[in-house]
C-alpha cells in the first residue's frame, strides 16, 4: 500500500538501475528523506494516504512537522537530480553531430547527384555489366610502356606527318590509338623530362627510333626557356614586346622555333605581368634581369605614355625648326595631325596619330587619369590640357589686351586688322656682295607685340566673337565676356566702318 500511494519503491528501483551522477544524486536524496525515526515516517505516510488496520486519529498529533520537513527535503533533492540530468544531457548532445529531420534528410539525399552509369546486358539477359561514364579529366601516362607510347606516336605521325603536337593533345580516336591511351594527353606525356628519364635516357636505340619519327627534342626543357626564346623571336620580328593577349605562336612558321609552335605567348606575358608567374623562388631575380635585358614591357600604359611624350618633344623640335619665326610657347597640335614619314621623325613613330592622342588625353584623360605626376610631365613639355580652343582664346585675349592698352582701353578693332611685325631693313656686307639679310629696326624689346602674335588676325577673331559667338560657349562663356568687357570691347560698333587706309 505504501509503495502504491507514495511511489518510493519504484523511485528507488529506478535510481538503482540508473548509472552515473544522476543515480547517485537520487539515492542520496532518498537516504536523507528516510533518515531519522522510522516510526514517524510511517505515521506521516499514513496521514497522506491512509493505513489499513490503523486509526488516523492516533497519528495526527505526532510528528506532522517532521514529516513535512523531510518530504520537502526529498522534493528538493529530486529537483536537484533533475537539473543534473538535464545538464548531463546537454553536454552529451554537444559532441553529437546535428541530425536533420527525416523529410530534410530525404530531400538532401535527392539533391546529391550520383554518378551516371549505364547497364550493358549480356546476350543471355542474366548478367548485367555496369559501365561507368567516361571521365573528362585528362591525365599524364608516364607509367605506360614505351612500346605503347611509340605506337601512339606512330599513329599521330601517320595522321599529321610530324610530331609537332599542340601543347595539349588528348587522344580520342578509339580505332587507331591503343586502348590504354584513350583520354590521355599524349603531348603532355611524351614531351616531359620525366618520361625521357624513365624510357629514353641512355638508350641509343630508342633515341634513333624517335629521330626517325621527327621527335622535337627542343620541347624537353623548362617552359621558361621556351617562353624566353619566343619573346626574343617576337622582338626580332616586331621591334617591341607589346604582345597581344591572344597571340599564339603560329604552326609551320619557319621564323619561329619548332619547340615554340602553338605556345600561347600572349597569355604567358599576361601572367608574368599580372601574377608574377615564373618569377618566384630563387630564380626569380635572374629571370627578371633576363626580361629587362630584352626590353620586356612591365606596364603597357606607362610604355605608351612614354611614346606619347617622346612624340610631343619631337613635335616641339620639328615645329620650332620649320617655323623659327614663331615661338608659340605652348603646343597647339591639330586634331588630325599624323606623324609623317620623314627623316625628322624616327621610323617607329611614323603614322603615329599624335593629334588624336592629344584629343583623347584632353577629353578622356587618356594616360593621365588619376596621375597628377603625368600631368606635370606634360605641362613641362608644353602640353596644355585645356585644348586648342583655350589656347586660341588665350591668344585672342593677349592680343586684345595689347591693343586695348595701346588705344586707351578702347577695343574697337577694325575687321581687317592683323598684328604687325616690327619693321625691318636690308643690309649688305662691306665687300659689296649681292647677298643681303634683314634685321629689325631698333630693339625687339621696344616692339609691343610679342613674336608669337605676329600676323595674328585680331580683327577677324573679334568679329567672329561679336557676330557668330565664337569662344563664348560652354561653362567659361560668362568669364570670357567679363574679360572682354574689362578690355573695353565694343559689342555694337557703328555700321559701315572701314579699316585704316594703307
Amino acid at each position: 500500500m505504501i509503495r502504491q500511494e507514495t511511489g518510493w519503491v519504484p523511485l528507488i528501483w529506478r535510481a538503482i538501475r540508473r548509472r552515473g551522477l544522476l543515480g547517485r544524486c537520487v539515492i542520496l536524496a532518498l537516504l536523507i528523506c528516510f533518515s531519522g525515526n522510522h516510526h514517524h515516517q510511517v505515521q506521516g505516510l499514513a496521514l497522506g494516504g491512509g493505513n489499513k488496520g490503523g486509526s488516523s486519529e492516533q497519528h495526527l498529533p505526532v510528528g506532522i512537522d517532521d514529516v513535512l520537513l523531510k518530504s520537502s527535503a526529498a522534493v528538493a533533492g529530486i529537483q536537484e537530480a533533475d537539473v543534473a540530468r538535464r545538464i548531463l544531457k546537454q553536454r552529451s548532445n554537444r559532441s553529437r553531430p546535428r541530425q536533420l529531420p527525416p523529410e530534410k534528410m530525404i530531400s538532401k539525399r535527392a539533391s546529391v547527384k550520383e554518378p551516371e552509369i549505364t547497364e550493358d546486358w549480356s546476350k543471355d539477359g542474366k548478367r548485367p555489366t555496369v559501365v561507368p561514364q567516361k571521365s573528362t579529366k585528362t591525365t599524364c601516362a608516364i607509367d605506360l610502356p614505351y612500346e605503347s607510347a611509340v605506337t601512339a606516336l606512330k599513329v599521330y605521325h601517320v595522321k599529321h606527318t610530324h610530331l609537332v603536337m599542340p601543347r595539349k593533345y588528348v587522344v580520342e580516336d578509339k580505332e587507331r590509338y591503343p586502348k590504354e591511351w584513350q583520354g590521355i594527353d599524349l603531348s603532355r606525356t611524351v614531351y616531359d623530362m620525366k618520361w625521357w628519364l624513365r624510357h629514353v635516357q641512355q638508350r641509343p636505340d630508342r633515341v634513333a627510333q624517335l629521330n626517325q619519327l621527327g621527335f622535337v627534342w627542343e620541347r624537353l626543357q623548362p617552359e621558361w626557356n621556351l617562353i624566353l626564346e619566343a619573346l626574343i623571336t617576337y622582338r626580332t620580328l616586331h621591334d617591341d614586346l607589346l604582345v597581344p593577349s591572344k597571340f599564339v605562336v603560329p604552326f609551320g612558321d619557319a621564323e619561329w622555333s619548332r619547340a615554340t609552335w602553338g605556345l600561347s605567348l600572349g597569355k604567358a606575358v599576361y601572367r608574368i605581368r599580372g601574377r608574377g608567374d615564373f618569377l618566384k623562388g630563387h630564380k626569380g631575380e635572374k629571370r627578371r634581369r633576363q626580361l629587362n635585358a630584352i626590353g620586356f614591357v612591365w606596364c603597357v600604359q606607362e610604355h605608351r605614355f612614354d611614346i606619347f611624350c617622346n612624340a610631343l618633344r619631337l613635335y616641339v623640335i620639328n615645329e620650332a625648326t620649320g617655323h623659327a619665326s614663331r615661338k608659340t610657347g605652348a603646343l597647339k597640335i591639330p586634331s588630325q595631325f599624323v606623324v609623317p614619314e620623314t627623316k625628322d621623325w624616327p621610323q617607329h613613330l611614323w603614322n603615329y596619330p599624335l593629334g588624336a592622342k592629344c584629343t583623347a588625353v584632353r577629353q578622356k584623360e587618356l594616360y593621365v587619369k588619376g596621375s597628377p605626376e603625368r600631368l606635370r610631365i606634360l605641362a613641362d613639355i608644353g602640353f596644355h590640357a585645356g585644348g586648342n580652343d583655350s589656347l586660341s582664346w588665350l591668344e585672342v585675349v593677349h592680343a586684345a589686351a595689347v591693343y586695348s592698352q595701346m588705344h586707351h582701353r578702347n577695343l574697337d578693332v577694325p575687321q581687317s586688322f592683323v598684328v604687325p611685325a616690327p619693321p625691318r631693313k636690308s643690309s649688305s656686307d662691306s665687300k659689296g656682295s649681292s647677298e643681303s639679310e634683314t634685321c629689325v629696326v631698333g630693339s625687339d624689346d621696344a616692339w609691343p607685340w610679342p613674336e608669337y602674335l605676329w600676323g595674328f588676325p585680331l580683327g577677324q577673331r573679334l568679329r567672329d566673337i561679336r557676330v557668330k559667338g565664337y569662344y563664348l560657349g560652354g561653362k567659361s562663356a560668362s568669364v570670357r565676356r567679363r574679360q572682354l568687357d574689362a578690355l573695353g570691347f565694343n559689342w555694337k560698333p557703328k555700321m559701315g566702318r572701314r579699316g585704316p587706309k594703307q
